[in-house]
């Protein structure tokens, strides 16, 4: 099986762009594989297809990773054929498989799929399939592993494409530009209704994007469970009710977001797409005024305004530039001056300091009697305009942190959620604490919460494989079967950690403090545990082959019920048990 170096480069980038939509990738692989082979459906009859999905993700994370090491993947897939056989699997369905996890990627990747990607993947998924039919004993005819045909088109089980499928499949293909997409929604949004301009003054707009961004998330994530988007939706029109959002506003949000997704989606973007969009978004507004007509105070006009449903969404093509004849939101205080000053920019304050300054100084050339308070004035200008962006500062990061642990709960029952992802590294990067965090059965592949307090912090069963933890504070936490593989700990506080049934298989644990943790039934396969200090740990049944535990304050006889075949001792000098 061996492959072109740069085909394989072409398919692990591509590749990385679908990782983090693991759910939403195995669910379009399956919705397109009994669409177009309805006769492949019985097959999971009695299949956990989450299960499945998870199955089906691991394999294409395996194939990627060993492309490289044609070997290895060879030892791999001969088996499993065999095994795919055994299930009911026929030599005719293996190229099928192929063509509907193709077709899958193109939809997500879109237009990023290319000729010469789409050549890499079908020499790839040919000779997988090749080896697999191989170690199931079955000849190759040549026809059975053509897997790739020359577009393909969005489905679902109905014929054609669901809302949910096409808002997630489109949605994804904004991959990692998602700040440069908030900005770009802003510009749209502002450039349509100046007068909802002043609602954003006082905001840093970055960290807005932030919270939009995640928002998307999460309601891309949750779009097939209308409970768990109830649950998000209602108390988030409450709150923009106190930001001052009228209902009118919520369809001119929606406008600017659609154009926008049709500049980012570019020649992707379809009238089926929009429409999904449309409805989306539909839902998404008469869900908030809900919540917002709940809002104390609130009178039943001012949260039943025209809904999204009231007045369609034209799709963003059809948008004519116009500006909104709505006037302005009345200051919230009496004092317009007040008003005016806690909501205007930094940089207007700034801008006007110096004015005030420059024509201190230009007066006292005119009147000299002025020149001391010219020269006293301009500089304490500055220094109360510097004063004035420090004093805000922690009121904004403080309602940036309140929104990232909103993001966290709110998830609280997915296990994967990107929205959640970045919410945990934004806080960690800010020094917020994270001690006593619950997050079971959380897919966090990757994640850096490099110096993250994660004291007591309950993550059972969590994949943290390829994070970066160094330095992080684990004491007392319950890891029980979590997922830290080629995970980096250097550093990291593990002290009466419960990390029973742990896998941290190549793990880099050097210098990591893992005294009284209880690693019984772990795999430390592998890990790099050169000066940890692990005195009085729990090594029942613990699988220590090939470890490195030099310089490492254990002996032998702490070690006797683990499993220690190829490990470097300590008092060994180095030497493998």
């Amino acid at each position: 099986m061996q492959r072109d170096r740069a085909e394989i480069d072409l398919i692990e980038d591509s590749f990385e762009r679908v990782k983090i939509h693991k759910a939403e990738f195995s669910n379009a692989f399956y919705t397109r594989l009994f669409k177009d082979y309805p006769e492949l459906e019985p097959l999971f009859s009695n299949t956990d297809m989450d299960r499945q999905g998870s199955k089906l993700y691991a394999a294409l994370v395996l194939l990627v990773e060993n492309l490289r090491h044609p070997e290895e993947l060879e030892r791999v897939l001969l088996p499993l054929g065999e095994k795919h056989v055994g299930y009911g699997a026929t030599p005719e369905a293996f190229p099928k498989v192929g063509k509907s996890i193709t077709a899958t990627l193109q939809l997500f990747l879109g237009d990023r799929w290319t000729p010469e990607l789409s050549r890499a993947w079908e020499n790839t998924f040919r000779d997988v399939t090749a080896t697999m039919l191989r170690g199931a004993g079955i000849a190759v005819p040549e026809q059975i592993t053509n897997v790739m045909p020359t577009s393909y088109e969005y489905v679902s089980n109905s014929g054609s494409a669901d809302t949910a499928q096409l808002v997630q499949v489109s949605f994804a293909q904004i991959g990692e530009d998602y700040e440069a997409f908030t900005e770009a929604f802003y510009n749209e949004l502002f450039r349509r209704n100046s007068h909802l301009r002043p609602l954003f003054e006082s905001v840093d707009i970055k960290m807005q994007g932030k919270k939009l961004h995640a928002a998307l998330v999460l309601l891309v994530e949750n779009i097939r469970q209308p409970g768990e988007i109830e649950k998000i939706l209602l108390p988030l029109g409450k709150k923009h009710i106190a930001y001052g959002a009228t209902a009118e506003s919520y369809p001119l949000v929606g406008e600017a977001l659609l154009a926008t997704l049709e500049r980012f989606l570019g020649t992707a973007w379809s009238k089926d797409i929009a429409d999904a969009w449309s409805e989306t978004i539909e839902q998404v507004i008469t869900l908030m005024l809900d919540g917002a007509h709940d809002a104390p105070g609130t009178t039943a006009s001012s949260a039943s305004a025209p809904k999204l449903t009231d007045s369609k969404i034209p799709y963003a093509s059809q948008n004519r530039d116009k500006e909104s004849s709505a006037s302005s939101p009345r200051p919230r205080s009496e004092n317009r001056f007040t008003h005016w000053f806690y909501s205007v920019r930094f940089s207007t304050l700034v801008g006007l300091w110096a004015v005030i300054g420059v024509g201190l100084i230009s007066l006292s050339f005119v009147f000299p009697e002025m020149r001391s308070v010219a020269i006293f004035a301009n500089p304490l200008s500055l220094l109360l305009a510097l004063f004035l962006y420090l004093r805000e500062t922690p009121e904004r990061k403080k309602q940036f942190h309140y929104h990232a642990w909103s993001t966290i709960d709110h998830a609280a029952h997915v296990k994967t959620s990107n929205a959640r992802f970045l919410a945990l590294q934004d806080l960690c990067e800010d020094g917020v604490s994270l001690k006593g965090l619950t997050l079971e059965e959380a897919d966090l592949k990757g994640i850096d919460l490099s110096s993250a307090d994660l004291a007591s912090a309950n993550l059972c069963s969590c994949n943290l494989s390829g994070g970066s933890l160094t330095s992080a504070d684990l004491n007392n936490a319950t890891l029980v079967k979590a997922n830290f593989s080629g995970a980096q700990l250097s550093g990291a506080n593990l002290g009466f950690a419960k990390l029973i049934g742990a896998n941290f298989s190549s793990a880099d644990l050097r210098d990591a403090n893992l005294m009284f943790a209880d690693l019984s039934d772990a795999n430390l396969s592998g890990v790099n545990l050169a000066g940890a200090k692990l005195s009085g740990a729990n090594f029942s049944g613990t699988y220590l082959g090939g470890a490195n535990l030099r310089d490492t304050d254990i002996s032998v006889a702490d070690l006797d019920d683990a499993f220690l075949v190829g490990a470097l001792m300590p008092q060994n000098d180095g030497e493998r048990v």
